[in-house]
């Protein structure tokens, strides 16, 4: 039944959704335009990952199209650092649950680790045959699991890179 309902189809249903005037609660003036979020110009391709840092949620990284990572800090326009060495798109990415470490996955079927303070690579882990999908860090430990597009799931210790399990 729509009996009572209107449709707000052309209608002007206002910043509070109650459909009356956007200008009812301030005097009659326009609302201030929003402000505008920065633009992060730095990759040349389609983002396809984003992580923030939970212990530091002012850093965040992103990844895509252009087999590139970057670290960034909210607010700046520039990257902290750029994470390179992957040979495909970056499909995944990741901090560690105390925010000390970053994992990038591409779907060339690897997975680099790197130190969330510097950008510096700590360790390339390899084993699956295909691209990675997802990635997965331990709540309490420095452990990463990774899952790939040939059917397999991968346990890895950090900061070494040792292989805990295979999962098939």
């Amino acid at each position: 039944d729509t009996r009572g309902q209107q449709s707000l189809i052309g209608q002007d249903s206002g910043a509070d959704g109650d459909g009356g005037d956007e200008n009812e609660n301030n005097g009659g003036s326009p609302s201030p335009a929003p402000a505008r979020a920065p633009t992060l110009a730095a990759h040349t391709d389609a983002v396809f990952a984003v992580a923030v840092n939970a212990t530091t949620p002012e850093i965040f990284a992103t990844g895509g199209g252009d087999d590139i990572g970057y670290m960034w800090r909210t607010g700046e326009a520039v990257p902290i650092c750029k994470l390179e060495g992957h040979t495909d798109t970056i499909s995944s990415l990741g901090f560690s649950a105390d925010g000390t470490l970053l994992a990038s996955a591409g779907l060339e079927g690897t997975v680099r680790v790197w130190h969330a303070a510097t950008g510096a690579l700590v360790v390339a882990l390899e084993g699956p045959t295909q691209g990675i999908n997802w990635l997965c860090w331990h709540a309490r430990g420095s452990v990463l699991m990774a899952g790939s597009e040939d059917t397999t799931a991968w346990m890895w210790k950090l900061p070494e890179g040792t292989v805990m399990q295979i999962f098939s």
